[in-house]
């Protein structure tokens, strides 16, 4: 199989995995909590923690997700009010280093928000806010680029590789607070409830390793995982011969 029929098929996959042609059927028969998007996702039971580390990501143009190394919760998540965890990075080869912590996915998975960290190899240097909205709504699904990001708000802050940093995001209907290590670094008010669906997290050019993970809502536990066993669906694209 030359090169350019293996990036012809993984064009195809991505087209088929963003328009929800495909069948999660295959796995362990265990419970599962994450869905891969793109990437190098796995869980080390022994560390206790999820993890990817590909260290470089392609664009694809389907999703701003898809661009990047990306996982998301398997199953929607009708309310919550916040999300914490564990994080630590280790540095990658490339110059631009770019993760996110996304959250309020819609089904077409190019509407959500995040709060988006940017560095380089020497470290996290800026965390933003950031919405992706789908530019014409009346285009097929399949198109490409048919998305806009906007940084909604944006605020230096330093954060070092090899070094674990508590996060919580506290959602508020329309706001959003990151606080990382108790402390408050941004937030932001929007125009529309964004405490529901679906969170997850983007890694590009590094390597993230996140534990303890919790979702809330008020006091009440709507969703875990503290990584003791692999529950990351990954999908079995069906390609459907048309008649």
């Amino acid at each position: 199989m030359n090169l350019t029929h293996k990036k012809n098929l993984k064009t195809l996959a991505a087209v088929f995995l963003f328009t929800f042609i495909i069948d999660l059927s295959a796995g362990t028969g265990k419970e599962h909590k994450w869905f891969k998007i793109s990437g190098n996702w796995r869980i080390d039971s022994s560390k206790k923690l999820l993890i990817e580390d590909r260290g470089y990501s392609r664009n694809l143009g389907y999703s701003e997700l898809i661009n990047y190394n990306s996982i998301i919760a398997y199953k929607y998540i009708p309310n919550y009010s916040e999300i914490r965890f564990d994080v630590a990075f280790s540095t990658g080869k490339r110059k631009r280093v770019e993760d996110m912590f996304f959250f309020s996915v819609k089904k077409n998975f190019r509407e959500f928000y995040a709060f988006k960290l940017t560095g380089s190899e020497k470290g996290f240097n800026k965390i933003s806010f950031i919405r992706s909205i789908i530019k014409d709504k009346t285009k097929d699904r399949r198109a490409k680029w048919n998305f806009k990001i906007n940084v909604l708000k944006e605020t230096p802050f330093k954060l070092e590789y090899n070094k674990k940093y508590r996060v919580n995001i506290k959602i508020s209907k329309n706001s959003a607070a990151l606080y990382i290590n108790g402390e408050k670094r941004l937030e932001y008010k929007t125009d529309e409830n964004i405490g529901t669906g679906k969170i997850g997290f983007s890694n590009r050019n590094a390597a993230i390793y996140i534990g303890n993970l919790e979702i809330l809502h008020g006091k009440n536990s709507v969703f875990s995982d503290n990584f003791t066993e692999d529950t990351i669906a990954r999908p079995r694209v069906n390609f459907i011969r048309r008649k």
